[in-house]
């Protein structure tokens, strides 16, 4: 029985014996009378009935006294219970804030990890395929937005209310962990983005040198042919470019045919390499201006390509870099986001409402 109930049963009690006692008082003073009926003779009875009626005065007073006391008690209990519930609201607000929190941590930590395998696909594709405009697919999730648009004092009051280990560090870690990665996720996927365009763009630059140096090999055939050479079929050097253009052109159709994206890394690597390889090799009657300014160009092209791929290369290291360090479940980011985790579990397992009212 809480005070509010005790006292309530207190004056209950002291009102209920006060009734009684009129009741007791007006009995025996009827019972003074001889003879008593509902009829009273009152004659000669001036002082019992003084002495009565300023009994019942008192008594009557002491009683509004007591109804006055159990109204302003009454009101005080009803404010009491007003601002509990308030408080209460006010608890179970915080709490609120908490299991949201603790919510919004565990997508957090699923995102990242989606991140991280978004980034090893795309540094695989890079070390692979380096040539190729790979995409970097991750994305900077909204939550991060909305979280930090949460009531800044709220959050924290509620670490501190419900006592969350350690909550000043637990809260200043929240708060530069989402901080931290609003900014670097956005900044990886423009970093990335600016990758791709400036590859695409080199890319646009080796198919143009490539379109050159084609044009170049067919003013070399043409020049022969029209030299009136008898033994063209016999000039190396004829042979030699011929030959280049049309496995460029083969390889370029069976490619449209099966649909992919030509490999200019496997161009370089075999088809120009191969070139240049029996150009040195030719003998230098067959060698010409022409065919001078055609290795230097194929050469350059070549030194191109090797330029976007270790380009590619260093892109690949520098998210495989990012990745162990703020993507995986072993970096020691992830390791300050558990613990931030398990804290605020626990709070939410073994926190009772009710309780910290009582304290």
């Amino acid at each position: 029985m809480n005070l509010y109930r005790k006292i309530k049963f207190v004056l209950g009690i002291v009102a209920f014996g006060l009734f009684i006692f009129i009741i007791t008082c007006t009995v025996n003073v009827i019972s003074i009378t001889e003879n008593p009926s509902w009829s009273i003779d009152f004659e000669n009875k001036e002082t019992i009935i003084v002495g009565y009626a300023s009994l019942i005065g008192a008594i009557l007073s002491f009683l509004s006294i007591i109804f006055v006391l159990f109204n302003i008690i009454q009101e005080s209990h009803k404010y009491d219970e007003k601002i509990k519930l308030e408080n209460k609201r006010d608890l179970e607000f915080l709490f609120d804030r908490i299991i949201l929190v603790h919510n919004f941590i565990i997508e957090i930590s699923e995102h990242l990890i989606k991140s991280g395998k978004k980034m090893k696909e795309y540094s695989d594709k890079e070390k692979s395929q380096p040539l190729f405009l790979n995409i970097l697919n991750i994305y900077s999730n909204k939550q991060y937005y909305r979280f930090l648009e949460f009531d800044y004092n709220s959050v924290f009051r509620s670490f501190q209310t419900f006592k969350i280990e350690q909550n000043i560090k637990t809260f200043n870690d929240l708060y530069s962990i989402i901080d931290f990665y609003s900014d670097l996720l956005p900044e990886i996927k423009t970093n990335s983005q600016n990758h791709v365009n400036i590859k695409y763009q080199n890319k646009l630059k080796v198919k143009e040198d490539i379109n050159v140096i084609l044009d170049l090999a067919s003013d070399i055939t043409n020049n022969i042919k029209l030299s009136r050479d008898n033994n063209i079929e016999k000039n190396e050097l004829y042979k030699l470019v011929d030959n280049l253009i049309h496995e460029y052109y083969d390889l370029i159709k069976n490619d449209e045919k099966e649909m992919k994206e030509t490999d200019f890394l496997e161009l370089s690597n075999s088809f120009f390499f191969k070139y240049l390889k029996n150009y040195i090799s030719l003998d230098s009657t067959y060698r010409t201006n022409d065919s001078e300014i055609l290795m230097n160009k194929i050469s350059k092209l070549r030194k191109d390509i090797h330029s976007i791929h270790i380009n590619a290369i260093n892109e690949s290291k520098h998210i495989d870099e990012l990745r162990n360090r703020y993507f995986t479940e072993e970096s020691e980011i992830f390791k300050k986001i558990d613990t931030i985790k398990v804290r605020l579990n626990n709070t939410i397992r073994n926190k009772n409402i009710d309780e910290l009212l009582i304290d």
